[in-house]
């Protein structure tokens, strides 16, 4: 089911139990923004799932209408139905202390390899359980991710394409200096 409604140079399209709009803010550029509801435990009933990106290239994910995260140690146990592994994520919060956006996964390489690997999870698992937890507590939520994938490609489907493509330049790069390291010593060692 798409739903289309235009106000005010808005757009609200609805993927499944995701939500998706785009618009044009006159500080932040043109951005998309797709978004969930789900559950949590009393008094944080209707947490929310939030993928966005602004000029198609500055990637947000984050968790609000959660508890306080103005206390220390801010950190996210996630858990996807399909995948046996369960993992954790350093979290950073905003200036009201009432958003926790996913700054990386422990033991990735950058933020933007945690970030796609993140955004490819979300789309092929059908729920997510994440515990958020600081030095005040924790808390766990759950989220319905069908029509993630459509909700996701439409926001973040150029930042997705641009980081898969500069992850495979910089694998190729990678391959090209150990090919050169090897063509060097090959060299010297003919030399001696």
């Amino acid at each position: 089911i798409l739903l289309l409604i235009s106000i005010h140079a808005n757009c609200i399209q609805l993927f499944g139990q995701w939500q998706s709009k785009a618009g044009n803010d006159e500080i932040d550029g043109k951005y998309k923004t797709s978004y969930v509801i789900g559950l949590g435990e009393f008094p944080y009933n209707k947490p929310m799932l939030v993928v966005n990106t602004y000029d198609e290239q500055n990637l947000n994910i984050y968790i609000t209408g959660v508890f306080y995260a103005g206390c220390d140690n801010l950190k996210a146990i996630v858990k996807f139905d399909k995948e046996d592994k369960i993992r954790e994520f350093r979290m950073t919060t905003n200036s009201n202390n009432d958003t926790w956006f996913f700054k990386h996964e422990f033991g990735s390489d950058s933020e933007h390899s945690s970030n796609l690997n993140f955004l490819e999870s979300l789309k092929s698992n059908n729920k997510i359980t994440i515990r958020l937890s600081n030095d005040c507590g924790e808390y766990d939520y759950k989220f319905n991710l069908a029509g993630s994938t459509k909700a996701i490609n439409y926001v973040a489907g150029n930042y997705i394409q641009k980081v898969k493509g500069r992850l495979m330049e910089i694998e190729q790069e990678k391959k090209n200096t150990e090919q050169n390291e090897r063509d060097l010593d090959k060299l010297f060692e003919s030399k001696r």
